[in-house]
């Protein structure tokens, strides 16, 4: 009996060891898992407090916008020549001259629309070498050549030849800006050739149309007006800007960065000109073919072109 008392007693101890061993596995259970609770919301209120710290980034500057200034020079130029005397020739061209005289007239705007890009750049920086001096005036030189070209491959039109002479005479005054001292006689010089072929236009259309003299009165004002211009703001010769070095402007002159952004209004220009010629009424039919003899050629044109090259002054043959 006493043997069976000792075995109840043996297997009710072992019984309670492993319900305390249950218990206790159960009590380390629940602090794991107030532990894990406990790292959770620490770490969320971490996550939350850096994000309250986080300050936003500064505001980008406000950009700084640089305004092109267009030179005192190069505007009254753009307002004597160009707006009152050059828009009003190609608008009174297209209305009663034939296709040929209003693209020749057109190719004479580009040109002095090339001697406004000059005139920027000597408002810019200083004059350069005679080379890089040459080398600019490459464009304008092509210019010219071009309303050469206009008139000698239109010798056949014999009504309008005197119109396509006096202007391939009258565009070689944009050479002015390689004279000194006296840039203003070189004009005169030139109005007075372009004039020997306009006074033919005034006498040849006396009784027929009155708009050929009023043609010949807008031509020969651009050349008075370039004077003027001349005497005004380059009386002895092309004015450069003396302050600014000329190698930053010209060593890339032809690029297209320092192109848009020293010749911008230049450019506007140009596109104004353009949308002026593609909304202008069409030309008139072509007259009918005349029995007069064709005028004798043009004289001089290629030697002013070599002195023009050579950035010397040209004196009237």
């Amino acid at each position: 009996m006493s043997t069976q008392n000792h075995s109840s007693l043996y297997t009710l101890a072992t019984i309670v060891k492993r319900l305390e061993a249950v218990a206790s596995r159960f009590e380390d259970l629940e602090d794991v898992k107030r532990e894990t609770r406990r790292q959770s919301t620490s770490t969320v209120t971490s996550f939350a407090d850096a994000q309250t710290t986080i300050t936003p980034p500064a505001p980008a500057p406000p950009a700084i916008v640089v305004q092109q200034v267009i030179p005192p020079s190069v505007q009254a130029f753009d307002a004597i020549v160009i707006e009152a005397r050059l828009k009003p020739l190609v608008e009174l061209t297209a209305t009663f001259a034939p296709q040929v005289l209003v693209d020749q007239v057109d190719l004479f705007a580009q040109a002095i629309l090339v001697l406004r890009d000059i005139l920027l750049m000597a408002a810019a920086c200083k004059k350069p070498d005679r080379q890089g001096f040459e080398e600019l005036l490459n464009p304008l030189q092509a210019s010219i050549e071009a309303v050469t070209r206009a008139k000698e491959a239109n010798r056949k039109e014999r009504d309008w030849f005197n119109h396509l002479t006096a202007v391939a005479e009258g565009a070689v005054c944009v050479g002015w800006i390689t004279v000194e001292p006296k840039p203003a006689q070189y004009i005169v010089d030139i109005k007075e050739s372009a004039m020997y072929y306009s006074n033919r236009i005034i006498k040849e259309f006396r009784d027929q149309d009155a708009r050929h003299a009023e043609w010949v009165r807008a031509l020969v004002a651009v050349m008075d007006e370039m004077k003027r211009y001349v005497l005004e703001n380059h009386p002895t010769g092309l004015v450069w800007n003396a302050s600014v070095s000329y190698a930053p402007f010209y060593a890339r002159h032809d690029s297209d960065f320092n192109r848009e952004f020293l010749f911008r209004s230049t450019k506007v220009l140009r596109l104004q000109m353009r949308l002026h010629l593609l909304h202008r009424p069409p030309p008139p039919p072509p007259p009918p073919p005349s029995n007069a003899s064709p005028p004798p050629a043009a004289s001089g044109v290629a030697a002013m072109f070599a002195e023009l090259n050579r950035g010397e002054e040209v004196t009237k043959d």
